[in-house]
């Protein structure tokens, strides 16, 4: 079989007019030679319109009511013409040759999906210097997603995904109301069952973090509500198909799951242990949310770079102090299940040898900070 000779490129934005030129600029400077550019525009406030509008017949433009992420790519998927298709976020940016070097895998009629790592950018689309997602899928998942369900393999999100457009062609419209603004886990959770996958190793995606980005803000709990809808979507297909498959032995076996759940569970003990509306300080990753945390209360998180493994026993003396001086004399932290790229462990001993830690398990620690005496 041969590889696909057109592709296309679908631009969901909300919002991001501001981003909105350097993500079609990107698309539109593919070295591919076939590469078709559509752009839903989501019902936008802001200048999006404007910028659709200065690019003529360079792209496809559609506008739309705000629906969601699901709904624009709904809107924009029939008007695509090529055989491979890239939804490319509107705050993201692609590298000319993602199509080029990557559009060949699909000369295997096996391969659904091709991935790559992310090269992390900042508000101005300047490299960071950071990597994400470089332990990515290859072959097929689908005995492993039949065993643990949804979450079957690791992968990057929307902007790092390159589709065959006939596995596409069978799973489209997306559920816009059980998948608003994640449309691409809906397509992870079915991958597995049409196809294999393939990476590489280069980072073709520069992926902008500005400080809104919607993944950032969704923690535990609301992914594991997710998690149990895809898995409800996807336990449905499976049966219609005559696979046995149980939602219960997923929970028990799917790694994500577990520990979802685990850090949920953690998060309440911090209602069982800390003062009723006591403010407190939270050092944990994007999982490790304030809205999931119960009872509801004042918290404060300290920048993200807490988490570096570079961090010294200085930096996080400096952290706690600053803390105690902002009133707060609370602190939750991750635990060390979650411990792996950070140096938290070194805060964790801080706290033990120096303060009162009141909760410990794998999955959190809460203590209270005290003023050390000069």
């Amino acid at each position: 079989m041969s590889a696909p000779s057109t592709a296309s490129i679908l631009i969901a934005n909300y919002n991001y007019g501001r981003y909105l030129p350097d993500a079609i600029d990107s698309a539109l400077a593919q070295t591919w030679p076939r590469v078709q550019v559509v752009v839903v525009d989501d019902g936008s406030t802001d200048e999006s319109a404007l910028v659709m509008q200065s690019y003529g017949n360079d792209i496809l433009a559609v506008s739309k009511e705000n629906g969601g992420q699901s709904s624009a790519i709904n809107a924009g998927f029939p008007l695509l013409t090529g055989e491979a298709v890239l939804f490319l976020d509107s705050d993201d940016v692609l590298r000319p040759g993602a199509i080029e070097q990557t559009i060949g895998f699909f000369a295997d009629p096996e391969v659904v999906k091709v991935c790559w790592p992310f090269e992390i950018i900042n508000r101005n689309g300047e490299a960071t210097g950071e990597r994400r997602f470089t332990h990515l899928p290859e072959g097929s998942f689908r005995r492993n997603a039949l065993k643990i369900g949804p979450a079957s393999h690791f992968t990057p999100p929307h902007s790092g995904n390159f589709w065959r457009k006939t596995f596409l062609d069978q799973i489209i419209p997306i559920p816009c109301r059980a998948f608003r603004n994640n449309a691409d886990a809906y397509l992870f959770t079915f991958a597995p069952f049409f196809g294999s996958f393939r990476s590489m190793d280069a980072p073709l995606t520069g992926y902008r973090v500005h400080g809104r980005n919607i993944s950032s803000r969704i923690g535990a709990g609301f992914r594991l509500q997710d998690w149990e809808t895809r898995a409800t979507h996807l336990h449905a297909y499976l049966t219609e198909q005559g696979e046995s498959v149980s939602i219960r032995s997923w929970r028990k076996k799917n790694s994500y799951y577990v520990r979802l759940s685990a850090i949920l569970d953690a998060e309440k003990q911090i209602g069982a242990v800390v003062p009723n509306n006591a403010a407190i300080g939270l050092v944990g990753g994007d999982l490790y949310h304030r809205r999931d945390i119960h009872p509801s209360r004042p918290v404060h998180r300290p920048p993200a770079q807490i988490r570096s493994p570079e961090r010294t026993e200085a930096d996080f003396r400096a952290f706690l102090t600053d803390m105690l001086h902002t009133g707060v004399e609370y602190l939750a932290m991750q635990g060390s299940a979650t411990w792996k790229n950070t140096n938290l462990g070194v805060l964790s001993d801080l706290l033990h040898t120096e303060h009162d830690v009141l909760y410990e398990n794998d999955w959190i620690v809460i203590a209270k900070v005290k003023t050390q005496s000069a």
